[in-house]
């Protein structure tokens, strides 16, 4: 092979060995840095979707098992509210028998009783409440027991105000609110 023949081959070679080599850099900046920028984007958005996955299985979890609670805790707020509330036509009777059962069995003697009734259902509360306003008197040892033993009781209520004071005997007196509530 002459020599101007493997100088033009040698030429031929190396520009199209350059040629390639602007190729890839066009290539490089045209295509691929454009859809590396964009796996990197995707990526960058796949695990902020992730972090706020989380709390979403979260709570997708508890509201699982939720629903399968509830069917039976269907069942059993209708056995506590058979159990422990009365219905609205019997509530101040049975406010009326819880005062003085415990009354008689703690050994204090009334000297007030009132009853007021929630004026209107405002709250969405599915209760209603019959405030009982009680005042007696006795030793305080058993005016303590009768207010434990209405809170601590089968009855749902809730004590909203307590005071002691002496009352016109000389005796311990206690005067007390509690909210029985009631199925409207």
């Amino acid at each position: 092979m002459n020599i101007n023949r493997r100088k033009l081959l040698t030429r031929a070679l190396e520009g199209l060995a350059v040629t390639l080599v602007v190729l890839d850099i066009a290539a490089y900046f045209a295509i691929l840095r454009p859809l590396q920028s964009r796996v990197q984007d995707a990526n960058l958005r796949h695990q902020q979707a992730r972090v706020n996955l989380v709390p979403v299985e979260k709570r997708v979890n508890q509201l699982e098992k939720y629903a399968k609670e509830l069917p039976t805790a269907d069942g059993q707020l209708a056995q506590f509210l058979d159990k422990h509330v009365p219905g609205r036509r019997q509530q101040y009777s049975a406010a009326e028998k819880l005062v003085a059962r415990l009354s008689e069995k703690t050994g204090v003697q009334l000297t007030g009783l009132g009853y007021k009734a929630e004026s209107e259902h405002k709250n969405p509360n599915p209760l209603r409440w019959l405030r009982i306003e009680v005042s007696m008197e006795g030793e305080f040892k058993n005016l303590m027991d009768f207010a434990y033993q209405l809170e601590s009781g089968d009855d749902f209520l809730l004590i909203r105000y307590v005071s002691f004071d002496m009352g016109d005997r000389g005796q311990p007196s206690l005067r007390l609110a509690a909210d029985l509530y009631t199925v409207p």
